[in-house]
């Protein structure tokens, strides 16, 4: 079998099941499939020990594998040219307690912290382990290796780790903020096109609320996703509109979007959300911020409008987690076309200290490691700068510990 794997391929021979449910017969295909170590698995007869020259090797491996493609650090194997000739696991009794020694190793020895870095035991037969370790691809790096004043960054190729020399250095660097860039010229190309009206249908109003989840390492790699992927059965109800309880669905050339659309003529759409190609999701929702009153009166409705919007961040991070999807993510929310408006307080436009200052309200973006995080938690930030720009301290839906609780 070639040493040019890729960690994407690994992961479809071996890992047909979660890490968690793996057995030793699935762990045997790697000797019968002749499954070679190289740029996305390692295998390692002995779990690495406390002594300072394994702790710096185990971290040179892991930081290696986040700076290049992702993959695997396999301990309990032995392995002749590379190639696994024996299962011969780890004799611990206290997985566990591996587990969070080696996961502790990686989160003080290198920075910055990696987002993806778990630890999988596989039991085997005779009572000993193999004890699998997990390390995504990382785009918040590049990583390097700091434990006891080492200040090293590593790479794999195809014959394993080695270390980075200044100019490959300096291109991670490069390479990472290019990534950063390209996330948001996508998030500004969208908001050209909902502004200037370029989407191919009509919305009900021109201020909008617009969310954006990007998977980091989709973007950078381009990945094409399929439409039998982006359906995805029961879990793709989770790719849904931010304000709306039904849908139609279309086919673009983005990839595939779901439109909740008014049923009188002109037909004219409230709210949808699409997932492109790439794997980014973008909802749009014109109906909370519709204008009201006479004369009509623009505002936020401060306990729907944050209530909404984080269920619907929840949703589109688990069903971008549904289509393989790792993390980190960045998430954007733009509201846009909103001068003048205020908050509104108690079902009533309350006497706001101010009204928005300007057209659009583009709120930082955030990086998103842990995706199983509540979205409340996530979004207070975004949601306590909305209401700074109507004069507030920040969002009442919380209270003074910063946690949600919501009018």
């Amino acid at each position: 079998m070639s040493s040019g794997w890729s960690f994407c391929s690994l992961r479809m021979l071996l890992l047909n099941k979660p890490l968690a449910e793996l057995t030793e017969a699935d762990l045997r295909r790697l000797g019968s499939e002749e499954i070679r170590e190289g740029k996305t698995i390692d295998y390692k007869q002995a779990l690495p020990t406390d002594q300072a020259e394994a702790k710096k090797e185990f971290l040179a491996d892991v930081s290696s594998f986040a700076n290049t493609a992702g993959g695997y650090l396999i301990y309990g194997i032995e392995e002749r040219e590379g190639i696994p000739i024996k299962i011969a696991g780890i004799r611990e009794q206290d997985l566990e307690a591996v587990a969070l020694r080696l996961e502790s190793s990686v989160r003080d020895g290198i920075e910055p912290r990696i987002p993806v870095v778990r630890t999988h035991p596989v039991k085997l037969k005779d009572g000993a382990a193999v004890v699998i370790v997990e390390i995504g691809r990382s785009w918040a790096g590049p990583h390097m290796v700091t434990y006891k004043g080492t200040s090293r960054f590593y790479a794999r190729n195809s014959a394993g780790k080695y270390q980075l020399d200044v100019q490959e250095i300096r291109a991670a660097f490069i390479g990472a903020d290019a990534v950063t860039q390209k996330l948001r010229d996508f998030r500004t190309d969208r908001i050209a096109k909902v502004i200037g009206g370029d989407l191919g249908f009509d919305l009900i109003s021109q201020a909008v609320t617009m969310l954006h989840v990007c998977p980091i390492a989709a973007m950078a790699n381009a990945e094409i996703l399929s439409l039998d992927q982006m359906r995805n059965g029961n879990d793709s109800q989770h790719l849904r509109p931010i304000y709306s309880s039904g849908w139609n669905e279309r086919i673009t050339f983005d990839g595939l979007i779901r439109l909740h659309e008014t049923v009188k003529e002109p037909v004219r759409v409230r709210s949808y959300a699409q997932v492109f190609r790439s794997g980014c999701i973008e909802a749009v929702d014109c109906s909370m911020l519709i204008p009201h009153g006479d004369p009509p009166k623009g505002g936020f409705p401060s306990g729907v409008f944050e209530h909404k919007i984080a269920g619907a961040l929840d949703s589109y991070l688990r069903y971008a987690r549904t289509l393989g999807l790792e993390p980190p993510f960045v998430v954007f929310l733009s509201i846009l076309n909103v001068r003048d408006y205020g908050m509104i307080l108690n079902s009533y436009y309350g006497d706001a200290p101010n009204r928005v200052d300007r057209d659009h309200l583009l709120l930082p973006e955030l990086l998103v490691e842990n995706p199983t995080m509540p979205a409340t938690v996530l979004l207070k930030p975004c949601f306590d700068a909305i209401w700074n720009a109507c004069g507030f301290d920040g969002s009442f839906n919380y209270n003074e510990a910063g946690q949600w609780q919501p009018r």
